[in-house]
């Protein structure tokens, strides 16, 4: 899991977030992807979300992941919230939102899942990688 969460690269998104690039690349909702792709928002939700279905999603054409794409993938993939990570990095959850969108500079965003890398721990037994709790002791 910690791994999982701290390398983020083309080769290793799923289905749902390629969707979920795409889609944040175009500035869309949900519900705006769905009618562009001709499903329902359901369906398109839970392709988003990586959950089994009956169809197969289609393959978002993605040829780079930029930094700020694999910080907020980071961020998503721990399953902590805008406000946590913001707290964290003491700035507000809309200046969080901004950085995770390209449209801020992202050096604390950097710095912090920099930081959590170097603390990482190896071996088999460890916490969350969210870098907001410490790793439990064994």
């Amino acid at each position: 899991m910690l791994e999982e969460c701290q390398i983020v690269n083309l080769s290793n998104l799923t289905l749902g977030e390629r969707l979920l690039l795409e889609r944040r690349r175009r500035e869309e909702s949900q519900q705006q992807a769905a009618r562009r792709l001709r499903v329902s928002r359901y369906r398109y939700r839970a392709w988003e979300g990586d959950e089994q279905c009956d169809e197969v999603p289609p393959r978002a054409p993605l040829r780079l992941l930029r930094e700020h794409e694999a910080c907020f993938l980071r961020r998503r993939r721990a399953g902590v919230s805008v406000a946590a990570l913001a707290r964290a990095l003491g700035t507000s959850p809309w200046w969080l939102t901004q950085m995770e969108r390209g449209r801020a500079p992202i050096a604390r965003l950097r710095a912090h899942w920099a930081g959590i890398e170097r603390k990482a721990p190896r071996g088999p037994r460890f916490g969350r990688c969210d870098g907001l709790s410490a790793p439990q002791s064994a």
